[in-house]
């Protein structure tokens, strides 16, 4: 189901304006965002926890010479959105 489709269920569930509904979703798409850029997370009880996780580059070891490196093919810093889904779903 894509975004059109729906809102689409939402108006005919609720008689609510389609205007009406499309401002809330994207007025709660916008929080979220923020939410996460803040390093926050969000908790939808019964239905998801939306969180950020934040990757760091992996710090290796030479347990020969006990020289510590970054590996080559390690994942770079970043920061990635995540969900966990409700087990009942």
């Amino acid at each position: 189901m894509n975004k059109k489709e729906f809102l689409k269920e939402i108006e005919e569930q609720t008689q609510i304006n389609k205007k009406i509904i499309e401002q809330i979703f994207v007025a709660s798409k916008q929080k979220i965002i923020e939410l996460l850029q803040k390093g926050e997370s969000l908790n939808i009880k019964g239905i998801a926890k939306i969180f950020a996780k934040e990757y760091i580059p992996k710090t290796y070891i030479n347990l020969k010479t006990g020289e510590k490196y970054i590996s080559k093919i390690s994942v770079k810093a970043k920061c990635i959105f995540s969900k966990k889904i409700n087990k009942m779903l």
